[in-house]
């Protein structure tokens, strides 16, 4: 059902949200962008059990949209390439996921996703 969709979806961004403002509570540290990933791609995996999951043109979209290039090892490569602090990249990274996250929620609320 799309409404239980989208509330299980408005709640992965409450987490999300959660990392963004207490990134070492919720890691243990605010530097370490492999835990912000593991924790990023396990509720991506949790809320996919529930029937949520982000469609490639939502999670390109929110990379290309934040100015990131779209590729393989992108945007983290190019993260680095600018010499973000580990920091840095785990914020960002975690706003690019929260954005991913509203457009799924957009779309099913106009019946297209």
């Amino acid at each position: 059902m799309t409404s239980d969709r989208i509330l299980i979806a408005e709640y992965a961004i409450k987490q999300l949200i959660l990392l963004r403002d207490r990134t070492a509570m919720i890691i243990g540290t605010n530097d370490d962008v492999n835990a912000a990933r593991a924790f990023i791609h396990g509720l991506g995996v949790g809320v996919a059990y529930f029937g949520c999951r982000a469609k490639l043109a939502h999670i390109r979209k929110a990379i290309v949209s934040r100015g990131w290039k779209w590729g393989p090892t992108a945007p983290v490569s190019e993260m680095r390439l600018r010499q973000m602090s580990n920091a840095e990249i785990v914020s960002e990274l975690t706003e690019i996921e929260i954005a991913c996250w509203e457009l799924y929620c957009e779309d099913l609320r106009h019946g297209t996703g």
